[in-house]
C-alpha cells in the first residue's frame, strides 16, 4: 500500500516540474505584426502567340496542370501551314525550353506532342516557333498546352483552343478593323467615320460612360468629354473564329485628368464582326469601363469615397449593425473604413506598387464578403486564378480572416480546384458562410460541402443540387434542399440552420410529393404535388405542377399558404418582396395537359431598411456619372482617412483542404459571350436561347462547343442517315431514334427501340454520351447542329417525330417515317415546328 502512495507521488511530482518546465521554455503562438510577411510580387513571365503577322492571345501561367480541355479562354487560328510563333516575356524568369501537346478537348488522347529547345532570344523576350503536322479537321477546335519549363525545373502551363483552316480566314483583315475602329474612337474627328457602323436607339443610356454599346451615341463611343490615355499594351484576344465571323477582347488601362485628379480605368472593347468581299459588317461592340479605386479621391467635405465611373451590380457592399463601419470590394481590392477610427484599410489586393497592372490586375477571380461582425472583423473569399502571392499561378478557394484591431489578415482554409475562374465563378457565386463555431459551408461541383476549420473535418451536406432543388434563406443564415433531386421520389425537405447545425424537416402528406420554388425573406416557398399530376412529355420535358403553396421559416413554421381549387403552381419568381406564381389548370390534351392562366403574386413580411451608409450617383460635364458611397448623415470627416496595408499571417500549420475527386453529379451549359461566361443553365435550350441573344457560344461542363451563333455553313447535308420507314413493329418514334443514332455511329435495332416505351433523350442516354433536349428553340438555332454533322429529332405535329437532315440558304429538308423525305422552305417549316411546340432533341459528341 505504501509502495503504491511513493509512486504516485513520485509521478505526480514528475508531472509537476514537466509543466512547470513546459510553461518556462513553450511559447504560446501570438500572431503580431512582427510574424507577418507581405504577398510575394508576381514571377510568371507571360507568354503571347503569333498567326497571320498578328501578336494575340496573352497567356498567363498556371502553375497546377490543369487538363487541357477545361480551359478556353481564347482561340488561336491556324492557317495552312499549321505553324503558331510563341513569344514569352519572362519577367525575370529564365524559360529553357517549351513543351506542347494538342488534344481534342474532353479527350485523354494526345494527338501531337513535342519539345522546343531552340528559344531565340532578344530584349527581354523569348521566341519560338511552333509547327504542328497532326491531321486537324477544318473548322474543329483543338486544346493546345505550352508548358515552359524554367532554369530551377519549375513548369508553367498556358492553354488556348486552336482552330485550322485550309483557306483563307480572313484573320489580318478582321483584326485590322479592330484596331482601326479603337483608334477611331479615341479620336472625337476620327469617330465620325464610325457612325456607318453604329445603331444607335433612344432607349439606350448616354448618361455613363461604364458602358458603350453599338446602340450609344457617337459623342459616348468617343469617350464623351473624357481625354483617356492607354497605359498598357492592347494585344487583342481571339474569343470566337470562323471564316466569316469573329469575336475579338481588347483589355486594357487608361488613365484619365478628372475634376478629382488622375484617374485609372480598366477598359474591355468586345467586338462582333462578318468579313464579306465588300466590306466588314460590325454585328455587336460593347465597352466597359470601371474605375480602379483610389482612397487618395476620398471627398472630406462631402464625407463619401469616389467609386467613380463603374457599374452599380460590381459593387460589393457591407457595414456592421449601427453602420460605423463599412466593407467594399472595388475591381479586385477589398477595403474596409472604421467611422470612429477615420481609418481606411486595403484588405487585400493583388495589385501592387509597382504598376504590373497586366499581371496583378488580371482580373480571372473575385473577391466575396461573407460577414462583418460588430468589431469589424471580416470573414471573406477569394476564388479563381491567383495572380501573385504563395499560391501565384493556382486556382481555387482562400477563406481568410481580417482581423480589424491590427490590420492582419489570416488565411483559414485553402482549397486547390482543376477548373478556369470562368467556370468557378458560376459555381462559386452561389453560396458561401462561415458560421460563429468555425464552420465553412460552400458549393464546388453542386455539392454543399461543410468545413469544421478547427477540427479538419469535411462533410457533405448535399448532393445534385440546382436551383430547382436547393435554395438559400438569405439572412436567416440557413439553406434548405429537396432530400431527393427527383421530385417523384421526393418526399421532404431539409432545413438546416447553419449556426445550430440543427436540421428541420418538412414532410409531403402520405403519398404526395414536395417540390422547392425558391425563398422570399429569409423563408422558403415550397409545393406539395399529386403524383398522378406529374407529366413527362416525348422530348423528355417534366411538368411537376403544385396543388398547394407553403412559404415556411428555417424553424418550419407555416407562415402563409396559398391554394385555389382546381389551380396549380409551376413556378414561383421572386423580386424584392413579392413572388409572382405562374398558375396553370388541366387542359384534357393528352400532349399539353396543362394550360397556362392568369399569374397571381404572394407578399412577404418586408424586411426593415437601415438608413446610413448608401451608394450615390453625381453626374458631371467630364466624367457623366460616378458612384459614391456615402456615410451616414450623421457623420462628419475631418481629415483624410488613415491608410494602411494588410499583412498576412504567417502559419505554422498547412490550411489546404483537398475535396475528394468525384464526377459532376448534374451537367451544365454555359453561356459564353462578350468574352466570358455570363450565364449559366442547368437546361441546354436555355443556354441555347440566351447564347443567341447574346451572340454567344454554349459550352458544357466540360468546356466542349455544344452550339455557336455564326458558326454555322450555308448549306449542309447529313450522311450516314439510314432512312428508316414505319413498318414490321417499326414506329416513327423507334424510325427517328434508330436514324439519330446511325447518324451518331451508332448501331441499334430498330424494332427494339420501337418498344421501348421511355421519353427519347432517355432512350438515348443509353447509347449517347450527351444526349440534349432542345425544346423552346428555334428552326433557326437548330441548324447549327446539322452544320456540325448532328442529326435533329423534331417534333411536326404530335406523335410525328421527324428528323431534320439538311438545309441550304432558303430551304429545310426531314425524313418523315411515314412520308419520306420532306423538302420546305425555311419560313414554312419554322412556322410549322413552332405551332407543334418547338420541340427538338439532339446530342453533343
Amino acid at each position: 500500500m505504501h509502495k503504491r502512495v511513493y509512486k504516485l507521488l513520485i509521478l505526480l511530482t514528475v508531472f509537476v516540474a514537466a509543466l512547470f518546465f513546459m510553461s518556462g521554455h513553450i511559447k504560446e503562438e501570438e500572431i503580431t505584426l512582427e510574424n507577418t510577411v507581405k504577398m510575394k510580387e508576381a514571377t510568371f513571365p507571360l507568354l503571347y502567340l503569333k498567326s497571320g503577322g498578328y501578336a494575340m492571345n496573352q497567356l498567363h501561367g498556371y502553375s497546377s496542370n490543369i487538363a487541357a480541355g477545361k480551359i478556353r479562354e481564347t482561340i488561336t487560328p491556324l492557317d495552312s501551314r499549321k505553324t503558331i510563333e510563341i513569344f514569352l516575356e519572362e519577367k525575370g524568369r529564365e524559360i529553357k525550353k517549351l513543351k506542347f501537346e494538342v488534344r481534342k478537348p474532353g479527350d485523354i488522347q494526345v494527338l501531337e506532342s513535342g519539345l522546343i529547345s531552340a528559344l531565340e532570344e532578344g530584349d527581354g523576350v523569348k521566341t519560338a516557333k511552333l509547327k504542328l503536322s497532326a491531321n486537324l479537321d477544318t473548322s474543329r477546335e483543338y486544346a493546345l498546352k505550352l508548358t515552359a519549363v524554367t532554369d530551377d525545373g519549375e513548369k508553367l502551363h498556358y492553354y488556348t483552343r486552336i482552330k485550322y483552316y485550309e483557306t483563307d480566314f480572313f484573320l489580318k483583315e478582321k483584326l485590322d478593323f479592330v484596331a482601326r475602329f479603337h483608334e477611331s474612337s479615341m479620336d472625337k474627328k476620327k469617330a465620325a467615320s464610325l457612325a456607318a457602323y453604329m445603331e444607335p436607339s433612344k432607349t439606350e443610356d448616354n448618361t455613363s460612360l461604364a458602358r458603350v454599346t453599338i446602340h450609344s451615341s457617337l459623342d459616348n463611343l468617343s469617350w464623351g468629354n473624357l481625354e483617356p490615355e492607354v497605359i498598357t499594351e492592347i494585344i487583342p484576344s481571339i474569343k470566337e473564329i470562323n471564316v466569316e465571323t469573329a469575336a475579338v477582347l481588347l483589355d486594357y488601362f487608361v488613365s484619365a485628368d478628372t475634376e478629382s485628379g488622375q484617374c485609372v480605368y480598366r477598359v474591355k472593347e468586345f467586338y462582333r464582326i462578318r468579313y464579306t468581299s465588300n466590306r466588314i459588317y460590325l454585328l455587336n461592340y460593347e465597352r466597359t469601363m470601371e474605375e480602379l479605386f483610389d482612397i487618395e479621391k476620398t471627398s472630406v467635405s462631402k464625407s463619401d469615397f469616389k467609386i467613380g465611373i463603374a457599374s452599380e451590380e460590381n459593387l460589393d457592399l457591407m457595414t456592421n449593425a449601427d453602420s460605423t463601419k463599412v466593407a467594399f470590394v472595388r475591381e479586385g481590392a477589398l477595403w474596409y473604413y472604421s467611422l470612429a477610427e477615420n481609418k481606411a484599410v486595403c484588405v487585400f489586393s493583388f495589385l501592387s506598387e509597382n504598376g504590373d497592372y497586366l499581371r496583378d490586375a488580371y482580373d480571372q477571380h473575385s473577391i466575396r464578403i461573407l460577414n462583418m461582425d460588430d468589431s469589424g472583423n471580416i470573414d471573406f473569399t477569394v476564388y479563381g486564378y491567383m495572380n501573385r502571392g504563395d499560391y501565384e499561378g493556382k486556382t481555387g478557394l482562400v477563406l481568410y480572416h481580417f482581423y480589424a484591431d491590427s490590420g492582419r489578415i489570416e488565411e483559414r482554409v485553402y482549397i486547390p480546384l482543376e477548373a478556369s475562374y470562368q467556370i468557378l465563378k458560376e459555381d462559386m457565386e452561389g453560396f458561401s458562410y462561415v458560421s460563429t463555431k468555425g464552420v465553412f459551408y460552400f458549393t464546388v461541383n453542386d455539392r454543399v460541402y461543410s468545413y469544421n476549420i478547427a477540427a479538419r473535418r469535411l462533410k457533405t451536406v448535399a448532393r445534385k443540387v440546382t436551383e430547382e432543388n436547393f435554395t438559400v434563406l438569405e439572412g436567416a443564415g440557413a439553406v434548405a434542399w429537396l432530400d431527393n433531386p427527383e421530385i417523384e421520389k421526393s418526399k421532404s425537405i431539409s432545413i438546416l440552420d447553419l449556426e445550430s447545425d440543427d436540421v428541420t424537416n418538412l414532410s409531403a402528406p402520405e403519398g404526395e410529393c414536395i417540390k422547392i420554388f425558391g425563398s422570399m425573406g429569409g423563408s422558403v416557398i415550397f409545393g406539395y404535388v399529386h403524383p398522378e399530376d406529374i407529366f413527362q412529355a416525348e422530348n423528355g420535358e417534366e411538368y411537376t405542377p403544385a396543388y398547394e403553396l407553403e412559404i415556411a421559416d428555417k424553424t418550419g413554421k407555416i407562415q402563409k399558404t396559398y391554394q385555389k381549387k382546381n389551380i396549380y403552381i409551376t413556378k414561383a419568381e421572386v423580386k424584392e418582396n413579392v413572388a409572382r406564381l405562374t398558375r396553370v389548370k388541366k387542359s384534357g390534351d393528352s400532349r399539353y395537359p396543362y394550360r397556362e392562366i392568369s399569374s397571381d403574386s404572394i407578399l412577404s413580411q418586408g424586411g426593415e431598411v437601415l438608413a446610413g451608409v448608401a451608394l450615390e450617383t453625381r453626374v458631371t460635364e467630364q466624367t457623366k456619372t460616378e458612384y459614391y458611397i456615402s456615410l451616414p448623415d450623421t457623420f462628419s470627416m475631418d481629415e483624410q482617412p488613415k491608410v494602411v496595408y494588410t499583412e498576412n499571417a504567417i502559419l505554422s500549420e498547412d490550411t489546404t483542404l483537398r475535396l475528394p475527386e468525384e464526377e459532376w453529379d448534374i451537367k451544365k451549359y454555359y453561356v459564353y459571350a462578350l468574352g466570358e461566361i455570363t450565364a449559366s443553365y442547368d437546361e441546354p435550350a436555355e443556354a441555347v436561347i440566351e447564347a443567341d441573344r447574346q451572340m454567344g457560344v454554349v459550352l458544357n461542363h466540360e468546356s466542349l462547343l455544344v452550339w455557336e451563333r455564326g458558326g454555322r455553313f450555308n448549306h449542309k447535308t447529313l450522311g450516314h442517315i439510314k432512312q428508316t420507314r414505319t413498318k414490321d413493329g417499326i414506329t416513327a418514334k423507334g424510325a427517328c431514334l434508330y436514324m439519330l443514332l446511325s447518324n451518331a455511329g451508332v448501331s441499334k435495332d430498330a424494332k427494339a427501340l420501337s418498344e421501348d416505351s421511355r421519353s427519347i433523350p432517355e432512350i438515348l442516354g443509353d447509347s449517347l454520351l450527351e444526349p440534349i433536349n432542345l425544346t423552346g428553340c428555334t428552326l433557326d438555332e437548330m441548324l447549327y447542329f446539322i452544320s456540325s454533322g448532328k442529326a435533329v429529332i423534331a417534333m411536326k405535329a404530335e406523335n410525328r417525330p421527324v428528323v431534320i437532315t439538311a438545309y441550304d440558304e432558303s430551304t429545310v429538308t426531314w425524313f418523315e417515317p411515314k412520308e419520306g423525305s420532306v423538302k420546305q422552305s425555311i419560313t414554312a417549316a419554322a412556322s410549322q415546328f413552332e405551332k407543334a411546340g418547338n420541340i427538338f432533341i439532339s446530342y453533343v459528341n
